[in-house]
C-alpha cells in the first residue's frame, strides 16, 4: 500500500507542477495532460496529501475558468462513488471562487485558498490542451481537435474521439462541421465514417504538440482510484480477499486499455491473488508516475 501511495502521489505532483503549482519535479513534460479528470481524480487521490490538496485548490481558484463545466460534471458523473463523493465537496468549497461546478455536496471540503496567483505555463508542450482553448473556446470543438491531434494520420471513429465527460452526439456535430470547412478528411459512410486532421502535422506544430505522447488520463486515474480503494479496503478473510481480487481484475484490466503493453491480469485460483493485483497494478501506476510512455502517441 505504501508503495502505491508514493507512485500514485509521485504522478499526482509531475502532472500538477507542469500544470503550474509550485515543485521541482516535472517527468510529464512530453505528456499531453488533460485538466478536467486530473481535478475530478485528484480530490480522492490526493485525501493524504493536504499540501497538494491545497495547492489544486488554488490552482483552481487561478485557472478554473480554463475548464469545461460540463465535461468536469460528465467526468464525475461517470466516476466512481468515492471519487464523485469527494469531489462534489471541493466542488462546493469553490463555490466561495465563483465556481459553480457540479456535482455538489455537504460539508464543502474545509480548504482556503492560500495563493492568490499561481502560474499557468502555456507554452510547455503538455498544456497543448489550453493552448486548444485559446483558439476554440472552452469547447466541445476544442477537445475534438485534441484527439484529432492525438491520433495523428490515422483514421479515427467518432466513439474513439469522444473524450471522457463529452457526450458522443456533441462530437459528430463537431465532425460534421470541421469536415464541411475541409479542416478533416472523412473515410467511410454511415456508422464506419472515420476521421482525420487534413493538415495533422501542421496543425501539430503550431500547436507544439509533435513530440507528445497522448494518453487517456480519465482511464489511467481510475485505474488507480480503483486499485487504491482494493488496497485500502482488503477483506480480513483471506479466501474473501482473493474474491476481491478477482473482482477487481476484471475492471482493472478493462481500465488498463491506456497502457497496452500492461495486458490483463488473470488471478483466478491463485491463493496469491490480492497480493499480484496489487503488484501488477502499482508497478503500472510507477511506471508512468515516472515518465516512461508506451507510444508518441496513444489516446
Amino acid at each position: 500500500m505504501r508503495e502505491l501511495e508514493e507512485a500514485i502521489r509521485d504522478l499526482l505532483w509531475s502532472a500538477w507542477v507542469e500544470l503550474g503549482i509550485p515543485g521541482t519535479v516535472r517527468r510529464h513534460d512530453s505528456v499531453a495532460l488533460d485538466p478536467e479528470p486530473l481535478v475530478v481524480f485528484t480530490i480522492r487521490l490526493a485525501a493524504g496529501d493536504p499540501r497538494l490538496l491545497g495547492l489544486v485548490y488554488d490552482w483552481c481558484g487561478c485557472h478554473g475558468s480554463w475548464l469545461s463545466v460540463s465535461r468536469i460534471a460528465g467526468i464525475a458523473r461517470a466516476a466512481p462513488e468515492y471519487v464523485r463523493n469527494d469531489f462534489a465537496r471541493f466542488s462546493s468549497a469553490l463555490a466561495t471562487e465563483g465556481l459553480h461546478w457540479r456535482p455538489r455536496a455537504d460539508p464543502p471540503l474545509p480548504l482556503v485558498r492560500d495563493r492568490k496567483a499561481i502560474a499557468l505555463p502555456l507554452e510547455r508542450p503538455a498544456l497543448v490542451a489550453l493552448r486548444l482553448r485559446c483558439l476554440a473556446g472552452v469547447s466541445t470543438r476544442a477537445e475534438v481537435l485534441g484527439c484529432l491531434l492525438a491520433t495523428g494520420s490515422v483514421h479515427a471513429d467518432a466513439a474513439r474521439l469522444t473524450p471522457g465527460g463529452v457526450s458522443r452526439r456533441s462530437v459528430e456535430r463537431v465532425l460534421a462541421d470541421l469536415e464541411a470547412a475541409g479542416l478533416v478528411v472523412r473515410v467511410g459512410e454511415e456508422r464506419r465514417r472515420r476521421y482525420r486532421l487534413r493538415e495533422a502535422a501542421l496543425v501539430s506544430r503550431l500547436l507544439g504538440s509533435s513530440d507528445l505522447t497522448w494518453v487517456d488520463w480519465r482511464r489511467l486515474l481510475e485505474f488507480a482510484s480503483v486499485l487504491r480503494e482494493v488496497a485500502l479496503n482488503p477483506d480480513p478473510s483471506a479466501k474473501l480477499r482473493r474474491v476481491q481480487a478477482v473482482s477487481a481484475a476484471s475492471a482493472l484490466s478493462t481500465l488498463a486499455g491506456w497502457l497496452p503493453e500492461l495486458g490483463p491480469i488473470d488471478v483466478s485460483g491463485r491463493e496469491d491473488a490480492f497480493e499480484r493485483l496489487l503488484s501488477w497494478g502499482t508497478t503500472a501506476v510507477r511506471r508512468f508516475a515516472e515518465g516512461w510512455a508506451p507510444h508518441p502517441t496513444h489516446l
